[in-house]
């Protein structure tokens, strides 16, 4: 393990001119995720350092005349500064020792694999908390539960952590987070939606959720998961919606894995707070089933449960939730359409005869989100196993799903930029519209038109919107 850190230090150009530019007098400590990550062989791009001997302002400015950058003040209190490179990916946080000295500043951080330092003047490791052992033991940990409190939202990294790393929490950690999980309460929604996302991006995020599904802080992050709970595995379900919804957002990161490049392209894409999209389509597959509890019907007669318009419900349901949570419009959007439109997919493609114009449609009423829904459409499909549901026909739903994923690869190929007929204020002038709230469906339904080839010219335009929508 010391290897794996000393090499990647070894090959980092950009800390190279650090140390050769450091004082001679000063003590500088590299400390965090940066060296957690070089103990997976994992890319970092920011580097927290510790300073003694020298104020951190002093240092920031230093790293900021080697790389012609200005340092940030981030904490007056504490003196952290922040200096982003010129490449907007590679950035600084430099601050004094926290305490009387640097172990008691490492034994305070929140857990003991980020609380592992190296002396950038000598190469000594210092690893007063355990942290390889731990980290070899695959256990999350801390060096008092107390830590917990310093920050509160340090609750919620613990299972973001391990959610990303697929370690286990140590019991006392759970119990403490437990007891304390109304804490979380304290803290800014913003940097709860982080977090919350940050777990939502990690591999083993249905790992966390064994550790999570028990403790308080789930109820204080997701109010609605008692409802869930109550929902039984049924004919058609194994699991409890619970545990549905878990597995749905777990088999979307066994997609994204076994995927080809392009579509891991489109799911890394940054979508909202820097973060994958990957990220909200598995959030969105937590939520997709919001809505059952509320529409949760049990026939007398043949006792099958039924769910009607849960789709619709649950739309409606998620955002006032995520609204109340801060998250961003983009983000809200998003999610309230993934789970409107998620039985979409699987409904078209089991129509025994469905047109090529019925598909084409689809792709442009999810537009960008297309590979999303089907996704999702393909994830709850592998998660709901239940008696009447054999294997024969998640197969086939699963191989329709993949045809109408490949279709929308050539459909972006085939169709090119339908000619604009006629904009927006001519639309409102023609059918005296008195405000703008309607002109998106009604653009959207002329664009189908012209798709569908009932609409070539600016004249077929007028006409269209004057038959359909005067």
């Amino acid at each position: 393990m010391k290897n794996l850190i000393l090499n990647k230090i070894n090959k980092d150009e950009i800390l190279k001119k650090v140390i050769e530019n450091t004082p001679n007098d000063a003590n500088i400590y590299l400390v965090g995720g940066y060296l957690r990550d070089g103990l997976i062989n994992k890319e970092s791009f920011d580097r927290d350092i510790i300073v003694n001997n020298i104020s951190s302002y002093d240092f920031a400015n230093i790293i900021g005349n080697i790389f012609k950058v200005k340092p940030i003040l981030l904490d007056k209190e504490n003196q952290i500064y922040r200096l982003v490179l010129q490449n907007k990916k590679d950035f600084f946080d430099i601050t004094k020792i926290n305490g009387t000295s640097l172990i008691e500043d490492l034994k305070s951080r929140d857990l003991t694999i980020n609380s592992l330092a190296i002396n950038l003047k000598t190469f000594e490791i210092i690893d007063e908390c355990n942290s390889m052992n731990d980290f070899g033991n695959k256990i999350l940990k801390t060096s008092d539960v107390k830590n917990m409190l310093v920050d509160p939202l340090r609750m919620l990294r613990i299972f973001r952590f391990a959610s990303n790393l697929g370690f286990k929490i140590d019991k006392s950690l759970l119990n403490f987070i437990n007891q304390n999980a109304s804490q979380i309460n304290n803290i800014s929604s913003e940097r709860i939606v982080y977090e919350m996302l940050k777990f939502f991006e990690g591999k083993y995020s249905n790992i966390a959720f064994l550790d999570l599904q028990y403790n308080q802080l789930l109820k204080e992050l997701f109010p609605f998961v008692e409802e869930l709970k109550k929902v039984p595995p049924n004919l058609h379900h194994h699991l409890c919606l619970f545990h549905h919804s878990i597995e749905t957002s777990n088999q979307i990161q066994k997609f994204y894995d076994s995927s080809n490049v392009n579509i891991k392209a489109h799911f890394n894409e940054i979508f909202s707070y820097n973060i994958s999209r990957l990220a909200h389509i598995k959030l969105a597959g937590f939520l997709h089933d919001i809505g059952k509890p509320k529409t949760w019907v049990i026939e007398k007669d043949t006792q099958r449960h039924r769910f009607i318009k849960h789709d619709e419900v649950g739309s409606e349901l998620v955002v006032p939730y995520l609204t109340k949570l801060k998250f961003p419009k983009k983000a809200i959007r998003y999610v309230e359409k993934m789970i409107k439109h998620h039985i979409y997919p699987s409904s078209l493609i089991s129509s025994p005869d469905v047109s090529k114009k019925a598909i084409d449609r689809f792709y442009r009423k999810m537009d960008e989100d297309t590979l999303d829904v089907i996704i999702l459409a393909k994830a709850d499909r592998k998660s709901a196993l239940g008696v009447e549901i054999t294997k024969e026909i998640v197969n086939n739903n699963i191989k329709n799903l993949t045809k109408l994923e490949e279709g929308w690869f050539k459909f972006c190929q085939n169709n090119k930029e339908i000619p604009k007929l006629i904009n927006g204020l001519e639309i409102m002038e023609l059918l005296k519209l008195n405000s703008p709230k309607k002109l998106s469906s009604i653009i959207n339904a002329l664009h189908n038109a012209q798709y569908d080839g009932t609409v070539i010219t600016k004249d077929d335009a007028i006409n269209f919107l004057l038959e359909n929508f005067k």
